[in-house]
């Protein structure tokens, strides 16, 4: 009786073990440890065009969050993100607006729709932004397409 007990009671626990470490190493796969080709969690130089034409360095983060600083008054604003279907990616992100002067005038907030290619290497996308003022008052909007490539610690000087 107790053997046959055994017999049961090891083969049930062992397909427990191998489905606890499938599952366990299928999260690692997606944290971005070490970004898979799909995936927009990385380092990345981004070129814009359309009604404004600049560029800037993004910092996608596994937990969601996005951090950017551009060439364009040197602008800086975060955001967050998630996934969507077929390597899309959304995002929302806000930053300050100021003069030439560096005297605050308001703030933006931006969406973007961004597709990662295949590879992993690169993305494209669209952009909308709103400009407000201080006080939160609408002054004007703008529009454009992006395209970024991957930067990595192989990345040439």
């Amino acid at each position: 009786m107790k053997m046959i007990h055994c017999k049961k009671t090891i083969p049930a626990l062992l397909t427990a073990l191998a489905l606890t470490c499938l599952c366990s190493v299928t999260a690692d796969a997606g944290r971005g440890d070490t970004p898979q080709a799909s995936t927009i969690v990385g380092f990345w130089h981004v070129q814009y065009s359309g009604d404004l034409v600049f560029e800037s360095f993004d910092q996608w983060h596994r937990d969601g969050l996005e951090y950017e600083v551009a060439n364009l008054f040197g602008v800086s604003c975060q955001g967050v993100w998630k996934s969507a279907a077929n390597g899309t990616v959304q995002l929302f992100h806000s930053g300050w607006l100021f003069d030439a002067t560096g005297a605050l005038v308001g703030y933006f907030n931006e969406t973007q729709i961004n597709t990662v290619s295949h590879d992993g290497q690169t993305y494209h996308g669209t952009w909308h932004e709103k400009d407000y003022d201080v006080d939160g008052n609408f002054l004007s909007e703008e529009t454009g397409t992006l395209t970024a490539t991957r930067l990595t610690v192989n990345t040439p000087p």
